[in-house]
């Protein structure tokens, strides 16, 4: 069983491989010079730009994520359900805006957009920092859950970390080859693999269950056994210190957590890596389909309809998620099992893959060569964007082995430091009674009150010997929200 397991993942990785550095080729050829690098010469299509923005929202990370939070809080921890719709709301606001006034004055980033207006240096550093923390921690947070199921699924023949070698090899060579190009070509094969990888998934968790019904019972069954009710929300607010600082009344899973929860969600679609897609398409037309209908509607069902059933299947299991998702795996067959290991990889490798090139050329494009070398040739910046990409995808791998806690503290960072951009963006495009000077200040303080509230900066001041009052998320409010 494990050697036929071995043999098909060997098929579908050479399969897969060769696809990659076809399309890779065809955006190199498309490129014809380093021009087209970073924005594919604004050419993509409405549809592929909605298409794979969706696939990047939602990535594996939103679906495992969703699943794991409903697996270990029961379904008070809703916030990713709902953030699944949430998720539109500001490509609704600020997309279509943002593509005019990038066509206005070609430009083709969220930092140029920053620079352009807030003429705020501040905010273009902030701003590349969070990209670097969705290419590093939160790449490298999925990929060490689908390197660790892969090597199961060889029977730890193949090791995790060899694993997410072979992944991460994968992934920065054919952006380094291709550029935005190849992001964009890809990402449409990753997100329908993805997409039916999900579905298979869920068709698979009803089987197994016999049925929703009989889902549902073995659900209120598991819930039972606890000593928490896994389907109550625990009030609207909880004036208690925080994780780590005290104990709640019955579990932390405040109608506040939630709220917060599903602001943090939205720092994705405020990221500089969405807008990096949106910037380089040809025309707004489908950008309201495709935050309307593709993905709020069909992948925000998706997420709802896919993260409750993992979660549930999760809690029945007994287990934590990542043990379910192997025991699940190891009982359908060896090339079923893995087709869908590699959708749920071309779901990691579509956000991962837009994640380095957004960074990359946030440190060498906005930071270094304006401040260090402003005579940098064109050819000479996609060339070290290429070197700082690969810098990056190793960086990646190296934590998520090596130093996984601190990589998931990072990656929990990165989504309420994002969500931070709501009020720059809002100032940019809505409000321009919104000085400089207020956005500035709002960004900054956000920054502060996300980094004294979540994990990273109260393990950052425990080390320095400054012990806060207070535990992560206090009063039950997400980083976020503070």
């Amino acid at each position: 069983m494990v050697e036929t397991t071995t043999l098909w993942l060997g098929l579908f990785s050479v399969t897969y491989l060769a696809l990659a550095f076809f399309w890779a080729r065809q955006a190199a050829i498309a490129n014809a010079d380093t021009i087209t690098f970073f924005s594919a010469g604004h050419s993509l299509a409405p549809w592929m730009s909605g298409l794979v923005t969706a696939g990047v929202c939602v990535s594996v990370w939103f679906l495992l994520g969703t699943a794991d939070a409903i697996s270990s809080r029961g379904f008070s921890a809703i916030d990713g359900l709902q953030a699944g719709v949430l998720l539109a709301i500001p490509g609704v606001l600020f997309f279509k805006r943002a593509w005019f006034l990038a066509e206005r004055y070609r430009v083709s980033s969220q930092f140029e957009l920053f620079r352009l207006y807030y003429k705020s240096e501040f905010l273009v550093v902030g701003t590349a920092a969070i990209a670097l923390l969705f290419a590093v921690a939160f790449t490298g947070m999925q990929l060490r859950v689908i390197s660790e199921v892969a090597s199961f699924m060889t029977g730890g023949l193949v090791s995790p970390l060899l694993c997410g070698a072979l992944l991460t090899i994968i992934v920065f060579s054919y952006v380094v080859i291709g550029g935005m190009r190849a992001v964009g070509y890809l990402g449409m094969l990753q997100t329908a693999a993805l997409v039916s990888a999900t579905l298979t998934l869920c068709g698979l968790i009803l089987v197994a269950a016999d049925g929703p019904t009989e889902l549902m019972a073995a659900l209120k069954l598991a819930s039972a056994e606890r000593e928490v009710d896994l389907f109550s929300v625990a009030g609207v607010v909880q004036f208690v210190a925080g994780f780590g600082r005290g104990d709640f009344y019955g579990h932390p899973g405040t109608a506040a957590l939630v709220f917060g929860s599903s602001i943090a969600v939205l720092g994705v679609s405020c990221s500089p890596i969405v807008f990096k897609l949106i910037l380089s398409t040809r025309s707004a037309m489908g950008i309201a389909a495709g935050q309307t209908w593709v993905l709020a509607g069909f992948f925000g069902a998706l997420i709802m309809i896919a993260g409750g059933l993992f979660g549930s299947a999760s809690i029945v299991h007994g287990g934590s998620l990542l043990s379910w998702l192997k025991a699940l795996m190891s009982e359908v067959s060896p090339w079923f099992g893995a087709w869908v290991l590699f959708g749920l990889i071309a779901g990691m490798q579509v956000f991962s893959a837009l994640a380095l090139l957004v960074a990359a050329e946030g440190l060498v494009r906005h930071i270094y060569k304006p401040f260090f070398n402003s005579r940098l040739s064109r050819s000479s910046t996609v060339n070290i964007t290429r070197i700082v990409i690969v810098v990056l995808a190793v960086i990646s791998l190296l934590m998520a082995f090596l130093t996984p806690v601190a990589l998931s503290v990072l990656g929990a960072f990165a989504l309420p430091a994002s969500a931070q951009l709501l009020g720059p963006l809002i100032g940019l495009f809505w409000f321009r009674w919104i000085t400089p000077a207020a956005a500035l200040t709002g960004f900054g303080f956000g920054l502060i009150a996300v980094f004294l509230t979540d994990a990273a900066g109260i393990y950052v001041l425990s080390y320095l010997g400054l012990e806060l009052p207070w535990g992560r998320y206090p009063w039950t409010l997400h980083s976020a929200a503070w």
